[in-house]
């Protein structure tokens, strides 16, 4: 994995990109190409096998469609999933979760919205189970009208106050919580028993950046939710993860005026927009021409709305490397933020594992390198065993960092100090 890329990666740091891509280009370095997956030809003919490998820029967009469907409660489908804050009570306690009603405090309970089948059956969640990370769209945007699409008039609209959070689909949702990954010592147990962790093959994950609008922004462009305060956010980001190839389908999404949205690793898309490759440029933090949607991507956007129109694939990951063994590359220009040159969503979440402990092994932040860069390429043995007798030491949890990094210890199991540590977080 010794490639250019390893050779200046250090210096971009996230106050130092700019001038370092200037430095680069000046002494005649190239960035080094972004390997990426490609829709093969047979893909625009009918159904090939395995979409998600074959044809991965139009699987991309049909899984948006999916995961954006509208529901009954105003939103996308995605957006009703189940939370980290759903998924991972602070106070986990195994002992209150056996009735009929476990208490959410405790126990991982899914909202009342997911649990129809199909976007007809959503229903509005009950108020006390939407401990959003985002305060919860939908208890204001529940019966939205159109006065939602006008821009608030607040006296302080700061565009780069960005937020984020985390959906999975009630298929991994119920995996975490009927094989207790939810809570640190569940996690323990599932590490001492030394047995892969492998999620259902129609899981779904989808990590979201949000946005407050402005002045000037043209809200009708922006999937939307309206927080309790007033002020309207804009989907600016979205990741979208599925189970459908073992090592897990990735695709990655921008909102077509986001600042730098090719920069560093263009944007690739071989099925939805012409042009399909749009390099980057030089000059950073521009906005990039949004293209044209080709007619097969229009009539697939349809029934979601008008605003998905406005949204880019960035690209889509199906392996490590390629076939001549180079690292691919994938990185959200919001989501990725500093570390875009080098980002591999694949690898980054490969590196999701918990040690014996129940808790994330790595004292770092474990998808990024010592110089808080992305790592890219193939998983190393050492990120999980010790030594030649291969003695392990982090067991992965099936690329999905959340279990690692939102899961707490259950107080009736743990130490005071611990309980406290974990049941006083709010």
């Amino acid at each position: 994995m010794k490639n250019s890329t390893v050779r200046w990666r250090g210096i971009l740091s996230t106050l130092a990109i700019p001038a370092a891509l200037a430095l680069l280009l000046g002494a005649g370095l190239v960035l080094p190409p972004a390997a990426r997956a490609v829709d093969q030809p047979e893909c625009a003919k009918g159904k090939p096998p395995n979409p998600a490998s074959n044809c991965p820029d139009q699987f991309a967009w049909q899984t948006l469609v999916k995961v954006a469907q509208p529901t009954a409660s105003k939103e996308a489908l995605f957006e009703t999933w189940p939370t980290d804050c759903e998924t991972f009570p602070t106070d986990p306690d195994p002992t209150k979760c056996t009735g009929p009603h476990p208490d959410p405090k405790h126990c991982p309970v899914m909202s009342e919205a997911t649990k129809g089948v199909g976007p007809e059956a959503v229903t509005p969640r009950i108020k006390q189970l939407q401990p959003r990370a985002l305060q919860s769209l939908a208890a204001i945007r529940r019966g939205a009208s159109a006065q939602l699409l006008a821009i608030p008039q607040v006296a302080k609209c700061d565009p780069n106050q960005v937020v984020e959070i985390v959906h999975r689909n009630p298929s991994a949702f119920n995996f975490i919580k009927e094989q207790g990954l939810w809570y640190t010592d569940g996690l323990a147990t599932a590490f001492n028993k030394s047995e892969d962790v492998q999620f259902p093959i129609d899981a779904i994950a989808v990590k979201s950046n949000w946005r407050p609008l402005c002045k000037g922004d043209d809200s009708s462009h922006y999937q939307l939710y309206h927080a309790p305060d007033g002020t309207l956010y804009g989907l600016i980001a979205l990741h979208v993860s599925t189970k459908d190839l073992p090592n897990w389908f990735w695709a990655t999404f921008e909102q077509e005026d986001n600042l730098g949205r090719c920069d560093f690793l263009g944007c690739h898309d071989s099925f939805g927009v012409t042009p399909g490759q749009v390099p980057p440029r030089p000059i950073l933090n521009q906005t990039y021409p949004p293209g044209t949607l080709n007619p097969a991507l229009v009539a697939m956007l349809k029934p979601i709305g008008a605003q998905w129109t406005h949204y880019r694939l960035k690209g889509s990951q199906v392996d490590f490397v390629n076939s001549s063994g180079q690292p691919t590359f994938l990185g959200n220009s919001v989501t990725e933020q500093g570390f875009v040159p080098g980002a591999s969503c694949i690898t980054c979440h490969d590196r999701g594992t918990v040690a014996q402990s129940g808790s994330n092994p790595y004292p770092t932040v474990a998808g990024l390198d010592p110089e808080f860069q992305s790592y890219h390429g193939s998983p190393r043995p050492d990120w999980y065993f010790f030594g030649e007798q291969a003695r392990r030491y982090a067991l992965p949890l099936d690329f999905l960092w959340g279990m690692a990094f939102r899961s707490y210890p259950g107080c009736a199991q743990a130490t005071p100090k611990t309980c406290a540590q974990a049941c006083n977080l709010q």
